[in-house]
């Protein structure tokens, strides 16, 4: 799965699985945010990375919100790349090669 600039999405209590790239969220347009939150979903076999933040536009950021996902047997579990990745610190990484990070925290309100 895709997530482009301009857009803001919700993925929830799904499969993302057997990619290269399990979800990229992904920003090339000068000044503009991709965004998704991942809920309760498994992310799993992909042969890249499970979550992927990437920018390359000036001004330009990429963010990944994860909860309660089980993030498994990726080659990288999640990787925030030149974007940034926040946890609730509520995900389970199992058998990555690595799992990931740095991420930022999101406390719950």
């Amino acid at each position: 799965m895709i997530v482009r600039e301009s857009t803001v999405a919700e993925l929830m209590d799904s499969v993302i699985s057997v990619n290269s790239v399990g979800a990229l969220v992904l920003s090339v347009t000068d000044n503009q945010t991709a965004e998704i939150t991942i809920e309760n979903c498994m992310i799993a076999h992909n042969t890249s990375v499970g979550v992927l933040t990437s920018v390359s536009g000036n001004g330009a950021s990429a963010r990944a919100f994860l909860s309660q996902n089980v993030i498994a047997y990726n080659t990288q579990g999640a990787v925030p790349g030149a974007g940034a990745i926040f946890s609730f610190n509520n995900n389970r990484f199992v058998g990555n090669s690595a799992d990931g990070g740095p991420f930022g925290s999101v406390p719950f309100e």
